[in-house]
Formats: structure tokens, C-alpha cells, sequence
């Protein structure tokens, strides 16, 4: 009896490793989901960034007392406290941005002076610009639009986390 559970049981332990359950898809299908992570800028100025984790927990920054020349202005930073719901939705607005996740998007430039940056999920960027034009590109730019409207809500109240002065106060 001895020698058959010798013999058996390596085989059972290699066998456990083929159970459903087991393999890549499996892995990939448990794997957490991504936190999310935007920069906007205007004129190689940052004007908008903002984290948020699957548990609904980041960080919104927007500038305010913005001037014309974008020299003169201050960054706020808010704890963002969305609740999974509130990160749900962000992901959901997010849709198209995530499908091109690691990818730029085909659009024509049209117009040269307007606000670009990236959208990130766990690092791997989508880079935006709203001058771009396109089918994808107007999903992408209306679902970005509707994302940042949703979290400023979200961190109006938040604790205000930082300020950086950037250039000379007004």
C-alpha cells in the first residue's frame, strides 16, 4: 500500500496543476482591476490630473486662477473618496479609452492649440488630444470630458491635499 501512494501521489500533485482553474485565462480573468490615471496639458502646462483606484480611493488636481498666458496659476490636489460605484462608472466613461490602452488612436489633427495628455490603466498609457478628429477619437475625447466633469464632483469636497503655486502669484 505503501508504494502505491508513493507512485500516485506525484502524479496526483502534477495532475492538480491541469485543474480547471488553473491556466492564464483563468489568472488574467482574477487579476485586479486597473487603477486609472490622467494628465491633461495645455501649452506644456499641466492644468488637470487625477488617480483613482478600483476601491474608489485617489487624488484630483485642477489648476485654478488660471491666466491667459498660463504662467500664473495654482495646483490643487484633493483627496478623491468615489466609492467602487464612483470607480465603476469612471471605467465605464472610460470604455474607448481603455480599448486603445497601450495604442495611439487614428484621427486628423484639426485643431493645433488644444489640450492633450494620456489616460494610463496600471501604466500603460492612451495618449489623447482634443484637437484630434475621428469616430474613436470624439468617443474618446466625449468619455474624458464626462470622466473629469464626474470626479471634480466627486473631489469638491475632498481634503485639500497640496497647492503648488506655479509661476509668480497673481
Amino acid at each position: 500500500m505503501k508504494w502505491i501512494l508513493g507512485a500516485f501521489l506525484p502524479v496526483a500533485v502534477a495532475l492538480a496543476g491541469c485543474a480547471p482553474g488553473a491556466g492564464p485565462a483563468d489568472a488574467a480573468a482574477a487579476a485586479p482591476p486597473p487603477t486609472i490615471a490622467l494628465r491633461l496639458s495645455s501649452w506644456g502646462q499641466t492644468m488637470l490630473t487625477w488617480t483613482i483606484s478600483a476601491d474608489g480611493t485617489g487624488s484630483y488636481t485642477e489648476a485654478e486662477g488660471v491666466a491667459t498666458n498660463f504662467r500664473n496659476y495654482t495646483l490643487v490636489t484633493r483627496r478623491l473618496d468615489a466609492g467602487t460605484a464612483g470607480y465603476a462608472e469612471i471605467r465605464t466613461l472610460l470604455a474607448s479609452t481603455e480599448r486603445h490602452a497601450g495604442n495611439g488612436i487614428a484621427c486628423t489633427l484639426q485643431i493645433t492649440d488644444q489640450a492633450y495628455g494620456r489616460v494610463s490603466w496600471n501604466g500603460v498609457e492612451t495618449p489623447f488630444n482634443f484637437g484630434c478628429r475621428s469616430k474613436d477619437a470624439d468617443a474618446m475625447i466625449a468619455g474624458i470630458e464626462k470622466a473629469n466633469g464626474r470626479l471634480k464632483i466627486l473631489a469638491a469636497n475632498g481634503d485639500i491635499l497640496n497647492t503648488e503655486q506655479i509661476g509668480s502669484p497673481q
